[in-house]
């Protein structure tokens, strides 16, 4: 029996819209395309915000709506257990819709006009609906089983949306990489399941979280299983969060239009492997050695992008490698138990970092398709709206004070702080907050500071105008409902372990405010003058560093070792397999055959002397058995 409830719109909008688009969009037009595509995300949104306001107004309950029983599995103490096709909601699930349909929808708007001069609009639209489709279905299941098939989606939609462009041969090995890089984490995410199924008999989430965690035993057994589990989420969740070494694709990645770079980088795909760490908070807890190696692990790969962003040339680049470091301050939140404020920086990142994208496509699309930011200088004078938009991205992105993103930041510096054994983060994290000062900084002032560079700039109409504005008054005041977020969150996020006082502020992270202005200072000091650019050279070093550490060129020779060794292979098998044995075989039946030819003679002398020499030489054979004493 099917069920209903309004929820589920969020996810049948979408997808209808992908349907009439893509069947129709040759009649509906560009415009039209764009129309009923984006009209399905904002009502999606719509839906979703009426729901925050009832949930608010309950106290956060989490409920589960099954829209109708999927399968039967053979279950644990049970004889079977239902696999349900249905919705689970709570503030957490709440959170995610709201940014993804939200923003998504701003993303879709923003497209109108951007793609507006694009052959194939229809498809375009058609993907971006399937796409917040998959990330909708993966943030509102509720067991693990339909999670992956909102997991396998979204990787699916990503991989057409950023070889959109199937023409250029960069943009199709770059989808390639992408859907390889994902794939690996699909297999680990599989895994994971199966060894949850295995042990639990249940993948339900309001089964496991709500009875099955709490009732586990805390023993050798069962740590060595839930570690297993968690390892293989960790493999998943690095893959489409683009944490090291499972990286490389989110880079490349922008190769896709602008838009789908805000879509992929800021709000959806790449923090759906935050969502999946904060889901199952209360399996790591069980395994805290392994949380805080999460922890590390996201202050490394902060590091390490931040290194990678300060050498960049290409703009959009720039704002991959950044989010790849702002995704490892949520590893690090994650990792000391702090999924409040890691959940708190997904939400303002995706605020202030589709501002930087959506803008950077604004400077790009004025610019005739110009991404080199050594080219692109001075044009804040002809267009100083978006100089303004890119400015307050930036200054969210460096945690300036009173920003979204100096609360959020805040809140997960604070978190490690606090925590025993988060010093080492805490450092590498402070570090990371000053390098991406200086790094944005050198971005903005390169693109927008200097003489002009651009001749004839294609200025921006209202819809992308208006979008980055809504962007920018997120990206400003977004930060001040921390409080708000925190007691929404509260009822059914007991999982988060250490809670920062809303709107408090620490020493350190007043020193690391001072740090960070003075970062900025001296970005425009070093490239808001005009002069060339330090950082944008050939030396060995700074080649080593834009190219992310030759973790390309070692894949690559991975990958050609992988090719040479199965050709080798291939060689030795088809030498044995198709010459050698078949040859051998062929032979000895020839023989087999020769000696049977002579044997089979035909002449009855020749047979009798046979039978004679045959029971003599069996009666000896058993006289020999039985000692030589006959019986």
């Amino acid at each position: 029996m099917m069920n209903f409830d309004p929820m589920a719109l969020t996810l049948l909008l979408p997808l209808l819209g992908a349907l009439i688009v893509g069947t129709t969009g040759r009649h509906l037009g560009k415009m039209g395309s764009a129309a009923v595509a984006s009209g399905a995300v904002g009502l999606s949104f719509l839906i979703v915000l009426s729901n925050v306001l009832k949930e608010f107004a309950v106290g956060g309950v989490s409920r589960q709506i099954t829209l109708w029983e999927w399968m039967t599995l053979p279950g644990g103490a049970e004889a079977t257990t239902s696999l349900s096709f249905g919705l689970y909601i709570d503030p957490l699930s709440l959170t995610l819709m709201s940014v993804i349909t939200g923003v998504g929808f701003l993303i879709h708007w923003f497209s109108s006009e951007y793609m507006e001069h694009d052959a194939d609009v229809p498809r375009y639209f058609t993907l971006l609906n399937l796409f917040v489709a998959a990330m909708t279905f993966l943030v509102l299941a509720d067991n693990y089983a339909t999670l992956i098939i909102g997991w396998g989606g979204v990787g699916f939609a990503s991989f057409a949306l950023i070889g959109f462009w199937r023409e250029k041969p960069s943009a199709a090995a770059a989808s390639k990489k992408a859907f390889v890089m994902n794939v690996i984490g699909d297999v680990g995410l599989m895994v994971a399941v199966f060894i949850l199924y295995w042990q639990m008999g249940t993948l339900d989430f309001q089964t496991l979280f709500h009875s099955g965690v709490p009732s586990l035993s805390k023993d050798f057994a069962t740590e060595a299983w839930v570690m297993a589990f968690v390892l293989g989420l960790m493999v998943a969740a690095y893959a489409k969060s683009a944490q090291l070494p499972l990286h490389t694709w989110l880079p490349d990645a922008m190769e896709g239009p602008t838009p789908v770079s805000a879509l992929i980088h800021a709000a959806t795909m790449v923090t759906a492997g935050v969502y999946l760490l904060i889901r199952s908070g209360p399996f790591l807890q069980l395994v805290p050695d392994v949380g805080q190696a999460i922890g590390y692990f996201g202050a490394v790969t902060a590091l390490f992008a931040a290194c990678c962003a300060m050498v960049q040339t290409d703009l959009k680049r720039v704002l991959a490698y950044s989010t790849m470091s702002q995704l490892g301050y949520m590893f690090m939140a994650v990792g000391v138990g702090a999924y409040g404020a890691a959940l708190f920086h997904l939400v303002t990142h995706a605020f202030f970092k589709a501002l930087l994208f959506l803008s950077a496509g604004i400077v790009i699309h004025a610019a005739h398709g110009e991404q080199d930011m050594r080219r692109l200088g001075g044009i804040g004078k002809q267009m100083p709206m978006t100089a303004v938009f890119f400015g307050v991205g930036s200054l969210a992105l460096a945690g300036f004070p009173l920003t979204a993103g100096f609360f959020s930041k805040e809140a997960i510096l604070g978190a490690v702080h606090h925590h025993p054994g988060g010093t080492p983060i805490f450092l590498v994290g402070a570090l990371v907050a000053v390098m991406t000062a200086l790094y944005i900084g050198r971005a903005y002032f390169l693109t927008f500071f200097g003489p002009s560079k651009i001749e004839s700039p294609h200025l921006p109409g209202a819809p992308t105008t208006l979008s980055c504005l809504i962007l920018t008054i997120l990206a400003l005041g977004a930060g001040f409902a921390h409080s708000g977020l925190q007691s929404f969150l509260d009822p059914t996020m007991a999982l988060s372990r250490y809670q920062i006082e809303p709107g408090a502020t620490s020493a350190p992270a007043l020193i690391l405010s001072g740090l960070v202005i003075l970062a900025l200072l001296l970005a425009y000091h070093l490239f808001g003058k005009g002069e060339p650019d330090r950082f944008g050279g050939e030396g060995s070093t700074l080649v080593f560093l834009r190219t992310g550490f030759g973790f390309d060129q070692f894949y690559a020779f991975l990958s050609r070792s992988v090719v040479l060794m199965g050709q080798l292979t291939a060689r030795g098998s088809d030498t044995y397999f198709q010459e050698k044995i078949p040859t051998f075989v062929g032979r000895s039946f020839h023989s087999l055959g020769v000696l049977m030819r002579q044997i089979q003679s035909g002449q009855t002398r020749q047979y009798m002397v046979s039978l004679t020499i045959s029971t003599v030489i069996l009666v000896l054979f058993t006289l020999v058995l039985q000692g030589g004493r006959p019986q």
